[in-house]
């Protein structure tokens, strides 16, 4: 899963790389059997996905950050680092977050400095300037 995100960002492919990105949250979800749950989620990413397409078109870094935090969320679950894993989501549930909304106040004309966050960055993300 995470090679073919991979070869998604190297390609600049925005709608494989999203697909991979759904299927790599998914699966979690599914498997854990809480099935209301999965159907949370799963109502959670058809509202979410025309957002995360559109940082991923207007935000020239959000690929590639989005890709090592999975990166680093795999290598976690890989390793069974349970803790380390749920921090890593944490943190790209965050980083994501906060993409989005600097990619929206670009949109609108924001004054406001941006910067993309990653769980890789030493950067605090609750201190990002919002306008």
């Amino acid at each position: 899963m995470v090679e073919a995100m991979r070869a998604a960002v190297a390609g600049a492919d925005i709608k494989r790389y999203t697909a991979l990105n759904f299927s790599f949250h998914d699966g979690p979800a599914r498997l854990c059997g809480n099935r209301k749950l999965h159907e949370t989620y799963k109502r959670l990413v058809a509202e979410l996905s025309l957002f995360r397409r559109h940082t991923y078109v207007h935000n020239e870094s959000s690929l590639a950050l989005s890709l090592l935090e999975h990166e680093a969320i795999y290598k976690a679950v890989a390793e069974r680092g349970a803790e380390a894993a749920a921090e890593l989501l944490r943190l790209h549930a965050r980083g994501s977050r906060l993409r989005l909304h600097e990619v929206l106040d670009a949109a609108r004309g924001s004054a406001g400095p941006t910067r993309s966050y990653s769980p890789a960055s030493t950067d605090n993300p609750e201190t990002v300037p919002r306008s």
